[in-house]
């Protein structure tokens, strides 16, 4: 870990427009943020990552740590693609506490399967090694998909305790379903779409509200919209989500104007809240990086409006 700090030091020293508060690596080109979480006192952070250059390709994770989400610690890149299945690089993905240890679950370039990965050993506080169980990959592609990639962070049903995970397809949202978050099981279109493949897909309720959010990632925007979830008990049953809003791509529903795509949120249990990251694509000249994840930003109803939400910075 000393190496990379002193390298994060000199990296600040030595060029004038490497951030200070905004999670980057050393160098070389970031995109999507992956597998936001929070666990053991520490915030951990992944993000979409070439090693070897400014460009992208050769997608691997990059992985930094917090105590406060506004300091960040580097760490080794926790994922490359070593395995067959990894087949082209190892595209974005999420992070749930299974049991109380993480396990990153992530796509792969050719779109054909999720695979999972957990700590090395889970009692190492900065979680620096992580190993692809002998399970991989743990969910194929449906046959009626084409696209197939951006696996959710996983929930648990309050009335069967089963985990659900959404993938995005070309119809709209697949929901699968697992005991034991190993063998899951394909139930259907949990939210048909006719707005086309939609990447980095997001699912999650407000804290202190029955209001869920389902956001997707269109041509370079964030749009969202919320609705009423219902889980329907049952390995083979589908669940059910209908928007109360206005559907995505409609009346500006979106996280940001700007520059800022393929969000990625966790649950911040320190403060009851939702918390989310975005890729910036920025490259200034004469550097040796580009791109940086967004400073993070709270998600909230909006007071002013129902069907609603707003983002803060933290």
């Amino acid at each position: 870990i000393l190496p990379l700090l002193f390298l994060a030091l000199a990296a600040q020293a030595f060029d004038p427009y490497y951030t200070a508060f905004h999670a980057q690596p050393l160098k070389n080109w970031c995109n999507d943020p992956n597998g936001p979480m929070f666990i053991n006192g520490t915030y951990h952070l992944f993000f979409q990552y070439n090693p070897d250059g400014y460009v992208w390709g050769d997608m691997h994770w990059y992985h930094m740590k917090s105590k406060d989400l506004l300091h960040w610690d580097h760490l080794p890149v926790a994922l490359a693609p070593d395995k067959d299945y990894d087949c082209g690089g190892i595209f974005s993905g999420s992070a749930t506490i299974v049991e109380g240890s993480p396990v990153l679950t992530y796509s792969v370039q050719c779109g054909e399967s999720i695979a999972i990965a957990v700590p090395k050993d889970p009692n190492d506080p900065d979680l620096k090694e992580w190993v692809k169980p002998d399970s991989n990959p743990v969910i194929h592609r449906p046959n009626t998909t084409q696209n197939f990639r951006d696996p959710t962070e996983a929930w648990r049903g309050e009335e069967d305790g089963l985990y659900r995970m959404i993938v995005n397809c070309d119809e709209g949202t697949c929901l699968f379903k697992s005991e034991n978050f190993v063998n899951w099981t394909y139930t259907g279109i949990m939210w048909p779409t006719d707005a086309g493949f939609q990447e980095c897909p997001d699912f999650y309720k407000l804290p202190g509200t029955e209001t869920y959010v389902y956001k997707g990632s269109i041509q370079g925007q964030e749009w969202w919209l919320v609705g009423e979830y219902k889980e329907v008990p049952g390995l083979n049953a589908l669940d059910k989500f209908v928007n109360t809003s206005a559907d995505v791509l409609f009346n500006n529903q979106r996280y940001d104007m700007g520059t800022f795509y393929a969000s990625k949120r966790f649950f911040d249990p320190v403060k009851n809240r939702q918390v989310l990251f975005a890729w910036v694509n920025y490259h200034c000249n004469d550097t040796d990086w580009a791109g940086v994840q967004s400073f993070p930003r709270i998600v909230l109803p909006n007071p002013a409006k129902d069907n609603s939400i707003i983002t803060y910075p933290i």
